[in-house]
């Protein structure tokens, strides 16, 4: 069996602890300009979706056309081909 050296039993320090997210419902538009949220919502409302998945699909079309490769997923309710 072949021999190792000791793991040295230094203290460590302790990891850091990050903060629990305050309010985890937040709006997804809450940190952005007033003027900016207030377009997202909108331009969401006039398309019918959620300003969620209209950043989604923004930021998905993003990258396709940067020719990053995204995983496929398929839609709930949905089957694959």
């Amino acid at each position: 069996m072949p021999q190792y050296d000791e793991v040295p039993q230094d203290q460590q320090l302790p990891s850091k602890q990050s903060a629990p997210d305050p309010d985890p419902y937040r709006s997804f538009t809450s940190e952005l300009p007033v003027s900016v949220a207030r377009a997202l919502r909108a331009t969401a409302a006039l398309q019918g979706v959620t300003v969620k998945s209209l950043l989604t699909q923004a930021v998905t079309d993003y990258l396709t056309r940067e020719g990053v490769p995204l995983p496929h997923q398929t839609t709930p309710g949905t089957t694959k081909p």
